[in-house]
């Protein structure tokens, strides 16, 4: 009895630290000192269109739209894999600029890393806005609107960076490669 509670316990166990992996993910260098390891470590850097997304989002299908590393041809359709416990994750359809490499024949993204999309590029890590601070009169109503307009408008200037910084890098990005 105490063999078969032993290999319960053992397969329980076994399955939670499956289930529990995790990264966690955090932008402690400068944008540019990231964007240089990004590239290094990279062995596919593309701007591709996302043109299919499993339900689940496990999996995509990229088609390369310009190639900035690696040995892709502009035109060629990518099979890819999100990992599911780190960002950032290929989540909507559209253009993307994609860091990764490949692992058994398909697109992997690179964890923690750059890759963005075109139409939301604020979403990645490097862009995000703080947390709105804490309220000076927790049961204040006027306050409370006070610190939501104020967030709402570091959104936006965070957006504007964000696009702007796209820009950046993919002009750097294009240096390299000529």
């Amino acid at each position: 009895m105490n063999k078969l509670l032993t290999i319960i316990f053992m397969l329980q166990m076994s399955l939670i630290s499956m289930n529990s992996f995790a990264c966690i993910c955090s932008a402690d260098m400068e944008l540019q000192e990231a964007r240089d390891y990004e590239y290094e470590k990279s062995e596919i850097v593309i701007v591709g269109e996302i043109t299919y997304l499993s339900s689940d989002k496990k999996a995509f299908e990229i088609k390369v739209i310009e190639k900035l590393k690696g040995d892709f041809q502009v035109g060629q359709v990518l099979q890819g894999k999100n990992n599911y416990y780190c960002e950032p994750i290929i989540d909507s359809l559209g253009t993307w600029l994609i860091y990764g490499g490949t692992e058994n024949g398909k697109l992997t993204i690179n964890e923690c890393g750059l890759s963005r999309s075109f139409d939301k590029p604020e979403e990645n890590l490097f862009f995000r806005p703080p947390p709105p601070p804490p309220p000076s009169h927790p049961d204040s109503i006027i306050d409370k609107r006070a610190r939501e307009k104020e967030f709402m408008e570091r959104i936006e200037e965070y957006k504007t960076i964000a696009f702007k910084e796209l820009e950046v890098e993919l002009t750097q990005l294009r240096d390299r490669k000529m």
